[in-house]
């Protein structure tokens, strides 16, 4: 499954722009600053994007879990005035947990396709 720009980008915005709780993105990272945490989301989306060049596949599949977090984040909506205050919290630490994952497994594929772009351009 391929996704063009646009597309991820929507689904990336979706997905973690629209916390449920504004508690939700300063408790993604270790700070508490939510204006650090939001340069951190930043940072995940532009190491993202740079995978669609630098391995195309392992961007579709992020994209593709970023996705997943979107639909967490849409089932949030839709029962948050009626779930019972667990529920809501499970929910919420789904959404944070997928999005600190994901964002780790970014950086990680990043480096990855980065190393490998190096050693084919030294080996020219």
């Amino acid at each position: 499954m391929d996704y063009a720009y646009a597309d991820s980008q929507a689904v990336l915005n979706t997905a973690i722009s629209n916390k449920p709780m504004e508690t939700a993105a300063t408790s993604l990272n270790d700070t508490g600053n939510g204006k650090e945490s939001f340069q951190h989301l930043n940072t995940c989306i532009k190491e993202l994007n740079a995978l669609k060049t630098l391995s195309p596949k392992d961007y579709n599949r992020l994209v593709g879990s970023f996705k997943e977090v979107s639909e967490i984040n849409q089932l949030y909506k839709q029962v948050s005035s009626t779930a019972s205050p667990d529920t809501i919290e499970l929910l919420q630490m789904a959404i944070e947990a997928k999005t600190k994952v994901l964002c780790a497994k970014v950086r990680y594929n990043s480096v990855l396709s980065t190393e490998s772009t190096l050693e084919k351009i030294s080996g020219l």
